[in-house]
Parts: structure tokens; sequence; C-alpha cells
């Protein structure tokens, strides 16, 4: 223990110790403007209420459900069309026509 300063214990650090392990918790302030990564689309900060809107929405838990079995039901709608040769069209796939502006949002 000679050689030892008074307040010096086994674990003190360098200032450069020091500034290093605070530049990991504190890291510094970026100057910000429209483009920064927080942004969504480079206009919609985390505190617009569009955006607060549409995070409630997907966050919701049945939105997750509600998107597979529209995909699910896509799916099955799909594989019952019937392609035929010459462009024609059974009555079924007639009917099956009529669903898609519900899968792709053109209601």
């Amino acid at each position: 223990m000679a050689g030892r300063k008074k307040g010096q214990g086994p674990y003190k650090m360098t200032l450069a110790q020091q500034a290093r392990t605070m530049s990991y918790y504190k890291p510094a302030i970026k100057s910000e403007n429209c483009f920064t990564a927080d942004n969504a689309l480079f206009i919609l900060s985390p505190e617009n209420c569009i955006r607060k809107i549409a995070k409630k929405i997907t966050d919701w838990p049945p939105f997750e459900w509600l998107i597979l079995a529209t995909i699910l039901a896509n799916c099955v709608v799909l594989a019952l069309e019937d392609h035929l040769p010459n462009d024609d069209k059974a009555a079924r796939t007639y009917f099956l026509e009529k669903t898609e502006p519900y899968f792709l949002g053109n209601l």
C-alpha cells in the first residue's frame, strides 16, 4: 500500500476513463432538423398526434390478428379463382373478383 495517495481507492479512474464511461451513458446531443431518424416519413415527430394514434392502433393486440386474418382470407380467395385459357372466367371467378377492392382497401 505504499505509494498510494490519500483518497485514491483501488478503482479510481483517470479523467479520460471517466469521460469515456460518461460518453456511453450520456451521448452527445445531436442537432435537430427535419431529417432526423426520429421523424417518421421525415415529417412526423414522435410527439405528433397522427403518429401517436397510428402507434396506438398498431400496438393494439387484435390488430395483428386482423392483419393475419386478412392475409389468410386473401390467400383463400386467390386459391379459389379459376384461370381458364383465352381469358374465360367461371361464375365463381366473377364473384371472387368483387372481393378485390376490399383486400386492396379501395372501398
